[in-house]
């Protein structure tokens, strides 16, 4: 699901930032495309995030910034 969202932002022209954790989810994040700026700058520099997580709740609402929007397309939900 993540690789399809981040090619139709891509496509649309916009900057697709992804939390990437590992070596292989950083060598597939500069396969699509994307930067990597780990979870803390990606927090701090996006205010649209979608969720595309499969390993189940990795994000505490505190940490999403007031003016954040998340459009959770995960299962389980992104929101711990």
């Amino acid at each position: 699901v993540g690789d399809a969202v981040a090619a139709v932002l891509r496509a649309d022209g916009h900057r697709v930032v992804v939390d990437a954790d590992g070596p292989a989810a950083l060598r597939r994040a500069r396969e699509i495309g994307a930067q990597a700026p780990g979870l803390d700058g990606l927090l701090a520099e996006c205010t649209l995030i979608a969720g595309t997580a499969t390993t189940g709740p990795v994000l505490a609402p505190a940490r999403l910034r007031p003016d954040t929007r998340l459009v959770d397309l995960a299962l389980p939900p992104t929101l711990e």
